[in-house]
């Protein structure tokens, strides 16, 4: 079988329109799934504000170290301080990641670590001297006996201190006028 010159157009613009239908179906079909994708955000299935794994993997060596650079480097291979340092603080800025910093410190909550309440508890108990210290004598005779007066008096100064009762002060007199004296020693 022979083809002729009006069979081969004829070949090449079927090629042509077929193409262009599948550019057409394929537009289509990512037509449908952004519009199922953005009818699934509207009701919740779908959450836009999941981190990925090295983002969290990131938050994980932060809160361990401390340092945004080093958990950057460590999470995301070798690269440069600048780059490093560029990087880390951009996702420090990014309100998802900060979120999830707060999460997981609100969750580990140290039991080794007081919290003020607790140390307000304490601060009462040596004021009102009812905790002892226990005192060796140079014979190697032990006694018990309540803390000192003046534990009690320190106590009492940091938790006004910690109430905020107890204020530094300075008065700066601001309406006096004050003297200006130029001396001329040359």
């Amino acid at each position: 079988m022979r083809f002729s010159l009006r069979d081969s157009l004829h070949l090449r613009a079927m090629w042509k329109l077929s193409s262009w239908y599948r550019d057409l179906l394929h537009l289509r079909a990512v037509k449908k799934s952004y519009r199922a994708r953005r009818a699934d955000l509207k009701l919740g299935v779908i959450d836009l504000r999941k981190l990925n794994p090295r983002q969290e993997s990131f938050i994980c060596e932060f809160i361990t170290s401390g340092n945004a650079t080093a958990a950057y480097r460590k999470v995301y291979g070798s690269v440069g301080d600048n780059t490093a340092r560029a990087n880390a603080s951009r996702l420090l800025a990014d309100t998802r990641i900060q979120d999830r910093i707060k999460e997981i410190q609100s969750e580990v909550v140290s039991e080794k670590i007081c919290d003020s309440i607790e140390l307000q508890e304490f601060l009462s108990r040596v004021i009102r001297r009812e905790l002892t210290e226990e005192i060796f004598l140079p014979n190697g005779e032990r006694i018990e006996r309540p803390n000192s007066v003046r534990d009690a008096l320190k106590a009492a100064e940091t938790l006004a201190r910690i109430s905020g009762l107890f204020v530094n002060r300075a008065e700066v007199d601001l309406n006096g006028v004050m003297p200006v004296v130029i001396v001329d020693d040359i």
